[in-house]
Protein backbone atom coordinates (compact mmCIF):
# COMPACT_ATOMS: atom_id res chain seq x y z
CA UNK A 1 0.00 0.00 0.00
CA UNK A 2 1.44 3.70 -0.88
CA UNK A 3 1.94 6.21 1.58
CA UNK A 4 -1.16 8.21 0.00
CA UNK A 5 -3.41 5.48 0.12
CA UNK A 6 -2.27 5.24 3.87
CA UNK A 7 -2.87 8.33 5.02
CA UNK A 8 -6.36 8.52 3.30
CA UNK A 9 -7.47 5.33 5.15
CA UNK A 10 -6.14 7.07 8.84
CA UNK A 11 -7.91 10.59 8.06
CA UNK A 12 -10.76 8.38 6.90
CA UNK A 13 -10.77 6.59 10.34
CA UNK A 14 -10.47 9.91 12.52
CA UNK A 15 -13.59 11.30 10.65
CA UNK A 16 -15.36 8.26 11.99
CA UNK A 17 -14.32 7.96 15.15
CA UNK A 18 -14.65 11.83 15.88
CA UNK A 19 -18.48 11.29 14.36
CA UNK A 20 -19.12 9.01 16.95
CA UNK A 21 -18.15 10.58 19.38
CA UNK A 22 -19.93 13.99 18.39
CA UNK A 23 -22.90 11.17 18.66
CA UNK A 24 -22.16 10.46 22.27
CA UNK A 25 -21.90 13.87 23.47
CA UNK A 26 -24.56 14.85 21.68
CA UNK A 27 -26.72 12.50 23.70
CA UNK A 28 -25.12 14.50 26.98
CA UNK A 29 -25.92 17.40 28.45
CA UNK A 30 -23.89 21.02 28.66
CA UNK A 31 -24.19 19.97 32.41
CA UNK A 32 -22.93 16.89 32.55
CA UNK A 33 -20.37 18.08 29.73
CA UNK A 34 -19.22 20.62 32.08
CA UNK A 35 -18.89 18.53 35.20
CA UNK A 36 -17.03 15.97 33.17
CA UNK A 37 -14.32 17.92 31.84
CA UNK A 38 -11.76 20.03 34.07
CA UNK A 39 -8.98 22.61 33.30
CA UNK A 40 -6.28 23.16 34.97
CA UNK A 41 -8.00 26.35 36.69
CA UNK A 42 -10.91 24.08 37.92
CA UNK A 43 -10.80 21.06 39.24
CA UNK A 44 -13.85 18.43 39.88
CA UNK A 45 -14.67 18.89 44.02
CA UNK A 46 -13.07 15.88 45.52
CA UNK A 47 -15.91 12.83 46.61
CA UNK A 48 -15.56 11.91 50.46
CA UNK A 49 -14.49 8.93 51.03
CA UNK A 50 -16.67 6.77 53.15
CA UNK A 51 -15.76 5.79 56.35
CA UNK A 52 -14.03 2.21 56.45
CA UNK A 53 -16.04 -0.74 58.67
CA UNK A 54 -13.96 -2.01 61.37
CA UNK A 55 -15.77 -5.80 61.12
CA UNK A 56 -17.35 -8.17 58.85
CA UNK A 57 -20.59 -6.23 57.10
CA UNK A 58 -22.89 -9.37 58.47
CA UNK A 59 -21.97 -8.02 62.18
CA UNK A 60 -23.72 -5.14 64.03
CA UNK A 61 -20.54 -2.28 64.11
CA UNK A 62 -19.88 -1.85 67.62
CA UNK A 63 -16.02 -0.74 67.15
CA UNK A 64 -14.74 2.27 65.39
CA UNK A 65 -11.02 3.08 65.25
CA UNK A 66 -10.29 6.64 66.70
CA UNK A 67 -6.75 6.68 67.11
CA UNK A 68 -3.34 5.42 67.67
CA UNK A 69 -0.71 6.53 70.59
CA UNK A 70 2.79 5.71 70.10
CA UNK A 71 4.40 8.76 71.86
CA UNK A 72 3.34 11.55 74.13
CA UNK A 73 4.84 14.99 75.19
CA UNK A 74 6.95 14.87 77.71
CA UNK A 75 5.66 17.14 80.61
CA UNK A 76 8.02 18.51 83.19
CA UNK A 77 6.59 19.87 86.65
CA UNK A 78 7.61 22.58 89.03
CA UNK A 79 11.09 24.54 88.92
CA UNK A 80 12.81 21.38 87.74
CA UNK A 81 10.28 21.10 84.58
CA UNK A 82 10.46 24.64 83.55
CA UNK A 83 14.78 24.46 83.91
CA UNK A 84 14.19 20.71 81.65
CA UNK A 85 12.61 22.68 78.98
CA UNK A 86 15.27 25.66 78.55
CA UNK A 87 17.45 22.92 78.03
CA UNK A 88 15.47 20.17 76.16
CA UNK A 89 12.50 22.24 74.87
CA UNK A 90 9.01 21.26 74.93
CA UNK A 91 9.43 19.29 71.65
CA UNK A 92 10.41 16.08 73.83
CA UNK A 93 8.90 13.11 73.49
CA UNK A 94 8.74 9.64 74.70
CA UNK A 95 8.15 6.64 72.57
CA UNK A 96 6.25 3.34 73.53
CA UNK A 97 8.25 -0.02 73.41
CA UNK A 98 6.07 -2.27 75.05
CA UNK A 99 2.97 -1.33 76.80
CA UNK A 100 1.19 -4.12 78.09
CA UNK A 101 -0.86 -2.77 80.90
CA UNK A 102 -3.75 0.38 80.08
CA UNK A 103 -5.71 1.72 82.50
CA UNK A 104 -7.16 4.85 84.07
CA UNK A 105 -9.66 6.95 85.29
CA UNK A 106 -11.46 10.69 84.02
CA UNK A 107 -8.72 12.30 81.77
CA UNK A 108 -5.62 10.31 83.46
CA UNK A 109 -4.32 7.21 81.89
CA UNK A 110 -1.71 4.48 83.28
CA UNK A 111 0.56 3.08 80.62
CA UNK A 112 2.59 0.33 81.85
CA UNK A 113 6.23 -0.68 79.38
CA UNK A 114 7.75 -3.58 79.78
CA UNK A 115 10.54 -2.97 77.69
CA UNK A 116 11.53 0.42 79.59
CA UNK A 117 10.35 -1.06 82.98
CA UNK A 118 8.01 2.38 83.21
CA UNK A 119 5.24 3.97 84.08
CA UNK A 120 3.63 6.67 82.53
CA UNK A 121 0.67 8.82 83.70
CA UNK A 122 -0.84 9.88 80.04
CA UNK A 123 -3.21 13.14 79.76
CA UNK A 124 -5.71 12.12 77.46
CA UNK A 125 -6.56 16.14 75.99
CA UNK A 126 -3.29 17.07 75.44
CA UNK A 127 -1.52 13.91 75.00
CA UNK A 128 1.64 15.04 77.47
CA UNK A 129 3.25 12.30 79.03
CA UNK A 130 4.98 12.09 82.85
CA UNK A 131 7.59 9.09 83.62
CA UNK A 132 6.37 8.07 87.24
CA UNK A 133 10.00 7.97 89.00
CA UNK A 134 11.08 4.73 89.47
CA UNK A 135 8.15 3.12 89.87
CA UNK A 136 8.46 0.54 86.84
CA UNK A 137 12.06 -0.54 88.37
CA UNK A 138 10.29 -2.57 90.84
CA UNK A 139 9.31 -5.41 89.22
CA UNK A 140 11.21 -8.52 88.97
CA UNK A 141 9.86 -9.52 85.34
CA UNK A 142 7.38 -8.40 82.99
CA UNK A 143 4.61 -6.34 84.89
CA UNK A 144 0.74 -7.39 83.97
CA UNK A 145 -2.69 -6.44 85.17
CA UNK A 146 -3.44 -2.87 86.02
CA UNK A 147 -6.51 -1.34 87.94
CA UNK A 148 -6.69 2.87 88.97
CA UNK A 149 -8.63 3.86 91.73
CA UNK A 150 -11.04 7.34 91.89
CA UNK A 151 -7.77 9.00 93.39
CA UNK A 152 -5.52 7.86 90.50
CA UNK A 153 -3.40 5.08 93.41
CA UNK A 154 -3.19 2.04 91.56
CA UNK A 155 -2.47 -1.31 91.41
CA UNK A 156 0.15 -3.43 89.36
CA UNK A 157 1.09 -7.13 89.45
CA UNK A 158 4.12 -8.64 89.15
CA UNK A 159 3.97 -12.35 88.17
CA UNK A 160 7.77 -13.34 88.61
CA UNK A 161 8.02 -11.46 92.01
CA UNK A 162 4.36 -13.29 93.43
CA UNK A 163 3.36 -9.88 94.69
CA UNK A 164 0.91 -6.95 93.51
CA UNK A 165 2.23 -3.16 94.33
CA UNK A 166 -0.20 -0.39 95.38
CA UNK A 167 1.25 3.11 94.70
CA UNK A 168 0.11 6.49 94.59
CA UNK A 169 -1.04 8.89 91.71
CA UNK A 170 3.10 9.73 91.29
CA UNK A 171 4.48 6.27 91.43
CA UNK A 172 5.51 5.88 94.94
CA UNK A 173 5.01 2.62 96.82
CA UNK A 174 2.22 2.59 99.51
CA UNK A 175 1.92 -0.95 99.87
CA UNK A 176 2.82 -4.42 98.76
CA UNK A 177 0.31 -7.49 98.58
CA UNK A 178 1.70 -11.04 98.76
CA UNK A 179 1.34 -14.79 100.47
CA UNK A 180 4.13 -16.83 99.69
CA UNK A 181 1.64 -19.73 100.58
CA UNK A 182 -1.23 -19.00 98.47
CA UNK A 183 0.21 -16.51 96.04
CA UNK A 184 2.13 -18.04 93.18
CA UNK A 185 1.78 -15.82 89.82
CA UNK A 186 -0.42 -12.96 90.05
CA UNK A 187 -1.71 -12.31 86.93
CA UNK A 188 -4.52 -9.59 87.67
CA UNK A 189 -6.14 -7.59 90.07
CA UNK A 190 -9.35 -5.53 91.06
CA UNK A 191 -10.62 -3.41 93.92
CA UNK A 192 -13.37 -4.24 95.25
CA UNK A 193 -15.03 -0.74 96.85
CA UNK A 194 -17.91 -2.12 98.72
CA UNK A 195 -16.38 -4.70 100.66
CA UNK A 196 -12.86 -2.75 101.12
CA UNK A 197 -10.99 -5.91 99.37
CA UNK A 198 -7.92 -6.27 96.56
CA UNK A 199 -8.67 -9.50 94.68
CA UNK A 200 -6.06 -10.91 92.96
CA UNK A 201 -6.26 -13.44 90.06
CA UNK A 202 -3.49 -16.41 90.27
CA UNK A 203 -2.13 -17.73 86.77
CA UNK A 204 -0.43 -21.22 88.84
CA UNK A 205 -2.92 -21.91 91.69
CA UNK A 206 -5.79 -21.08 89.77
CA UNK A 207 -7.85 -19.42 92.40
CA UNK A 208 -8.30 -15.62 93.70
CA UNK A 209 -6.81 -14.25 96.95
CA UNK A 210 -8.68 -11.55 98.76
CA UNK A 211 -6.64 -9.06 100.91
CA UNK A 212 -7.86 -6.36 102.61
CA UNK A 213 -6.95 -3.17 101.74
CA UNK A 214 -3.75 -3.08 104.64
CA UNK A 215 -2.80 -6.32 102.49
CA UNK A 216 -3.82 -9.20 105.23
CA UNK A 217 -4.72 -12.34 103.04
CA UNK A 218 -8.34 -12.91 104.20
CA UNK A 219 -9.31 -16.00 102.03
CA UNK A 220 -9.69 -17.82 98.19
CA UNK A 221 -12.24 -17.86 95.92
CA UNK A 222 -12.52 -20.61 93.45
CA UNK A 223 -10.25 -23.62 93.58
CA UNK A 224 -8.20 -25.26 90.36
CA UNK A 225 -10.09 -28.23 88.55
CA UNK A 226 -12.81 -28.68 85.80
CA UNK A 227 -16.46 -26.86 86.34
CA UNK A 228 -18.33 -24.21 87.51
CA UNK A 229 -16.66 -21.71 89.87
CA UNK A 230 -13.11 -23.58 88.99
CA UNK A 231 -9.92 -22.69 87.12
CA UNK A 232 -7.20 -24.43 85.43
CA UNK A 233 -5.33 -21.20 84.25
CA UNK A 234 -6.49 -17.90 84.87
CA UNK A 235 -5.27 -15.16 82.33
CA UNK A 236 -7.60 -12.56 83.29
CA UNK A 237 -9.43 -10.63 86.18
CA UNK A 238 -12.34 -7.91 85.66
CA UNK A 239 -15.15 -6.75 88.01
CA UNK A 240 -18.43 -5.19 87.01
CA UNK A 241 -20.93 -3.95 89.51
CA UNK A 242 -21.19 -6.92 91.74
CA UNK A 243 -19.93 -9.27 89.12
CA UNK A 244 -16.14 -10.45 88.87
CA UNK A 245 -15.67 -11.94 84.99
CA UNK A 246 -12.78 -14.42 85.23
CA UNK A 247 -11.03 -15.56 81.95
CA UNK A 248 -9.15 -19.07 81.49
CA UNK A 249 -7.11 -20.58 78.64
CA UNK A 250 -8.00 -24.25 79.46
CA UNK A 251 -11.22 -24.31 81.24
CA UNK A 252 -14.42 -22.52 81.04
CA UNK A 253 -13.81 -19.67 79.32
CA UNK A 254 -15.08 -16.82 81.00
CA UNK A 255 -17.14 -17.05 84.00
CA UNK A 256 -19.35 -15.15 85.85
CA UNK A 257 -19.12 -15.05 89.57
CA UNK A 258 -21.02 -13.06 92.46
CA UNK A 259 -18.07 -10.85 94.81
CA UNK A 260 -18.36 -14.02 97.05
CA UNK A 261 -17.35 -16.38 94.53
CA UNK A 262 -21.06 -18.17 93.28
CA UNK A 263 -20.94 -19.47 89.77
CA UNK A 264 -23.65 -17.88 87.76
CA UNK A 265 -22.79 -18.45 83.98
CA UNK A 266 -20.01 -18.99 81.37
CA UNK A 267 -19.57 -18.17 77.76
CA UNK A 268 -16.81 -18.35 75.18
CA UNK A 269 -16.46 -22.29 74.36
CA UNK A 270 -15.79 -23.25 71.39
CA UNK A 271 -15.46 -19.42 70.47
CA UNK A 272 -12.41 -18.23 72.34
CA UNK A 273 -8.97 -19.99 72.62
CA UNK A 274 -6.56 -17.58 75.27
CA UNK A 275 -8.66 -14.91 76.72
CA UNK A 276 -6.01 -12.15 77.79
CA UNK A 277 -8.57 -8.96 78.50
CA UNK A 278 -11.96 -8.65 79.25
CA UNK A 279 -14.40 -5.23 79.89
CA UNK A 280 -17.89 -4.43 79.37
CA UNK A 281 -19.59 -1.68 77.66
CA UNK A 282 -22.43 0.96 78.66
CA UNK A 283 -24.73 -1.11 76.21
CA UNK A 284 -23.91 -4.17 78.47
CA UNK A 285 -22.16 -6.18 75.59
CA UNK A 286 -18.39 -7.95 76.56
CA UNK A 287 -15.55 -7.63 74.91
CA UNK A 288 -12.92 -10.20 74.96
CA UNK A 289 -9.51 -10.13 74.08
CA UNK A 290 -8.11 -13.12 72.14
CA UNK A 291 -4.38 -13.79 72.07
CA UNK A 292 -4.68 -17.02 69.42
CA UNK A 293 -5.70 -14.59 66.35
CA UNK A 294 -5.31 -11.29 68.21
CA UNK A 295 -9.01 -10.31 67.69
CA UNK A 296 -11.27 -8.93 70.09
CA UNK A 297 -14.88 -10.57 70.37
CA UNK A 298 -18.08 -8.73 71.51
CA UNK A 299 -20.64 -10.53 73.77
CA UNK A 300 -24.19 -9.48 73.91
CA UNK A 301 -24.71 -11.50 77.61
CA UNK A 302 -23.40 -15.23 75.94
CA UNK A 303 -23.75 -14.56 72.45
CA UNK A 304 -21.07 -13.91 70.29
CA UNK A 305 -22.06 -10.72 68.16
CA UNK A 306 -19.18 -10.04 66.47
CA UNK A 307 -15.24 -10.59 65.70
CA UNK A 308 -12.94 -7.88 65.27
CA UNK A 309 -9.27 -7.69 63.99
CA UNK A 310 -7.01 -9.95 63.61
CA UNK A 311 -3.58 -10.07 63.71
CA UNK A 312 -0.93 -7.44 61.43
CA UNK A 313 0.01 -3.69 62.01
CA UNK A 314 -2.80 -1.34 59.77
CA UNK A 315 -5.41 0.85 62.58
CA UNK A 316 -7.59 -1.97 63.31
CA UNK A 317 -5.22 -4.54 63.84
CA UNK A 318 -3.19 -5.88 66.52
CA UNK A 319 -0.06 -8.13 67.51
CA UNK A 320 -0.29 -9.40 71.28
CA UNK A 321 -3.14 -7.78 72.97
CA UNK A 322 -1.85 -7.74 76.47
CA UNK A 323 -4.45 -5.33 78.14
CA UNK A 324 -8.05 -3.18 77.66
CA UNK A 325 -9.50 0.06 79.44
CA UNK A 326 -13.19 1.51 78.38
CA UNK A 327 -13.08 5.59 79.49
CA UNK A 328 -16.31 6.71 80.86
CA UNK A 329 -16.39 9.04 77.64
CA UNK A 330 -16.57 5.30 75.78
CA UNK A 331 -13.37 5.48 73.88
CA UNK A 332 -11.89 1.72 74.48
CA UNK A 333 -8.02 1.64 74.62
CA UNK A 334 -5.91 -1.41 74.41
CA UNK A 335 -2.34 -2.29 74.84
CA UNK A 336 -1.34 -3.41 71.16
CA UNK A 337 1.86 -4.37 72.65
CA UNK A 338 4.08 -6.17 69.79
CA UNK A 339 2.55 -3.11 67.46
CA UNK A 340 4.41 -0.54 69.99
CA UNK A 341 1.14 1.49 70.51
CA UNK A 342 -2.22 1.81 72.42
CA UNK A 343 -5.18 1.83 69.65
CA UNK A 344 -7.85 3.88 70.51
CA UNK A 345 -12.20 2.81 69.56
CA UNK A 346 -15.18 4.69 69.61
CA UNK A 347 -17.53 2.35 70.98
CA UNK A 348 -20.74 2.75 69.05
CA UNK A 349 -24.30 1.28 69.53
CA UNK A 350 -25.90 -1.05 66.72
CA UNK A 351 -27.37 -3.74 68.48
CA UNK A 352 -30.51 -3.19 71.14
CA UNK A 353 -29.81 -3.52 75.10
CA UNK A 354 -30.09 -6.81 76.52
CA UNK A 355 -30.72 -7.21 80.54
CA UNK A 356 -28.40 -9.19 82.17
CA UNK A 357 -25.88 -8.95 84.78
CA UNK A 358 -25.80 -4.98 84.48
CA UNK A 359 -29.06 -4.56 86.27
CA UNK A 360 -28.35 -6.73 88.89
Amino acid sequence: MSQCCARKRRLAVVIALAAGLGLQLGACSKEALRQAVTTGDEQAPARPLDQPRFGRKDEPEVLRPAGIITTGKRSEIGMTGEFARMLTGSTETVRLERPVAVSGYGDTMFIVDAAERAIYRYNRRDQTIVTLGEAGKQFVGDPMGLYVEPDLSFFVCDPAGKAVYYFDADGRVIRTYSDLKNLSRPVDVVFDEVGNRVLVADGSFSHIVVFDKMGEPLAAIGDRGTGPGRFRAITALAKVNNSLFVADRLELRVQELDMDGTFRYSFGEGSLTWPTAIVVDKYQRLYVSDRSDNTIRVYDDIRLIATLGGTGSAPGRFRLITDMWLADDGKLYVADSLNRRVQIFDVVSDTPVMPNFMSQ
